[in-house]
């Protein structure tokens, strides 16, 4: 009976995994289809392959290894499952967020109401990451990274989430990459508001214990 139950477990967690993972992929397409600006990261990639013609899928995946191997190095016991599941269909799910948003043609609509998606895209980004952290079987590898350094640097995860923003922002912004408004408002809101969803997801999983 307790092998089933820590299967049942392990599979349900695995699902959540792929829903917080959807909701990051959907909000990413909803980001860039605003053409306002895309977040750090993007902006990082936009600007190795216009600097030095490397494909965009190619940085991406020599980031993504990277960035894996310093959470394996520094927070290991947040790598699991979940990190491995939620890297191999993190490009799906952006995928289905285009072919979902890609009919309403969202960069055609007036300012206001694509500043409003934005802010939808947003909330649908900081949940899913702090859902990812309040996962028992393995974070996103980008937040097991942060989060190693944050603890041996005696810090909140809050504001090694402001530099790794920052940092890839001047970088891509360096070598050529194109931001916006979008930009601005992802660097300088994602810490905070991934900080106040993951207390609400952790009131809430008290509650239901």
């Amino acid at each position: 009976m307790v092998k089933n139950y820590n299967l049942q477990q392990y599979l349900k967690e695995i699902f959540q995994c792929f829903i917080a993972t959807s909701l990051i992929g959907i909000g990413v397409a909803i980001f860039i289809s605003c053409q306002l600006g895309s977040d750090s990261l993007t902006v990082f990639l936009d600007g190795v392959n216009r600097y030095f013609g490397i494909p965009v899928s190619i940085v991406d995946q020599f980031a993504a290894i990277t960035i894996l191997i310093l959470a394996i190095l520094l927070n290991r016991k947040a790598i699991g499952i979940n990190t491995v599941v939620s890297a191999l269909i993190i490009g799906f799910c952006i995928e289905v967020g285009n072919v979902m948003i890609s009919p309403f043609h969202i960069a055609e609509q007036i300012l206001i109401i694509r500043l409003g998606v934005i802010i939808f895209a947003q909330i649908l980004l900081s949940i899913g990451y702090a859902w990812m952290q309040t996962l028992t079987h393995g974070m996103s590898y980008t937040d097991a990274m942060l989060y190693g350094i944050a603890e041996k640097m005696n810090v909140k995860y809050m504001y090694m989430r402001y530099l790794f923003d920052f940092t890839f922002f001047l970088i891509g912004v360096a070598l050529g990459g194109v931001i916006g408004i979008g930009t601005i408002f992802s660097i300088s809101t994602l810490g905070f508001f991934i900080s106040i969803f993951k207390r609400i997801i952790d009131k809430f999983s008290i509650h239901n214990e």
